[in-house]
């Protein structure tokens, strides 16, 4: 299948279930715990069936890793030339569970180790991000692409907080997040690793970076950002593996600066 045709699957497939989500958070929602820190609600668990029905349906024989089903992120589906979605039908889900209109849907097309489309959308603003390998990052079909700034100061910078039972100060990201607000001219914790990749991509944001998330949670914002023209790497600089679960992403300008600061 050609990247025409995964994208359009990809953004048909994302709007599907944002309207789905949206449409869930008008009604009472039941809302479980996974974990102590890890929330999920009906409307994910809703959203994550219609997208692997629908993009099995649409793409026939591919594979489809999202985050409440079964398929694990470790055995990397996809590497051996075969179509692996890697969806994650709300990024943003305590936001989405206390009504905080900032979440996403994210699909993203994997192959052979590659990126090769994207889609990320809020349905609450409407805000559809997609991107294509080497055919640029659009928003609402409108071309993007990373900001300018050059300098931290000038900057604004963005992470995420994870949370376990084993963690503490010196093994969060807080002394990253210390540094960071010394430096830069504003700093956000927004709650949904693939807007804060695509906010980067569009000139929001200049630097994102976070670690303990998912592959469903980097991978079509992480296309998106790149296809923007920014940078995405983990703390040390080396190509992102977006199995990992480490990312600094930023507009490129800052990268180097930005890395300082996490090493």
């Amino acid at each position: 299948m050609n990247l025409e045709s995964l994208l359009e699957i990809c953004i048909k497939v994302t709007k599907e279930a944002g309207k789905l989500i949206l449409d869930l958070s008008k009604k009472p929602r039941q809302i479980e715990k996974k974990s102590d820190f890890d929330l999920v609600t009906d409307a994910d668990k809703a959203a994550n069936d219609l997208i692997v029905k629908r993009l099995q349906e649409e793409c026939p024989g591919s594979e489809v890793m999202a985050e409440e089903s079964e398929l694990d992120p470790g055995l990397r589906q996809g590497d051996s030339g075969e179509i692996l979605w890697i969806a994650d039908p709300i990024d943003g889900t305590t936001n989405y569970a206390r009504n905080i209109p900032h979440a996403a849907v994210s699909i993203a097309a994997y192959s052979n180790g590659e990126l090769l489309v994207g889609c990320v959308y809020n349905p609450f603003n409407q805000e559809c991000f997609w991107a294509a390998k080497n055919q640029g990052a659009f928003l609402n079909g409108q071309k993007i692409q990373v900001s300018k700034v050059a300098e931290l100061k000038d900057a604004i910078a963005a992470t995420g907080f994870f949370n376990s039972g084993h963690l503490t100060y010196e093994t969060s990201n807080l002394p990253q997040a210390f540094e960071f607000i010394k430096r830069c001219l504003g700093f956000r914790r927004n709650g949904a690793a693939s807007l804060d990749l695509a906010w980067v991509a569009m000139g929001r944001l200049d630097v994102y970076w976070e670690r303990g998330l998912k592959a469903w949670d980097l991978a079509a914002g992480v296309l998106i950002l790149q296809e923007a023209g920014g940078q995405a790497s983990d703390y040390q600089g080396d190509k992102l593996d977006i199995f990992k679960g480490e990312v600094l992403a930023t507009n490129g300008k800052l990268h180097a600066q930005s890395q300082s600061l996490l090493i």
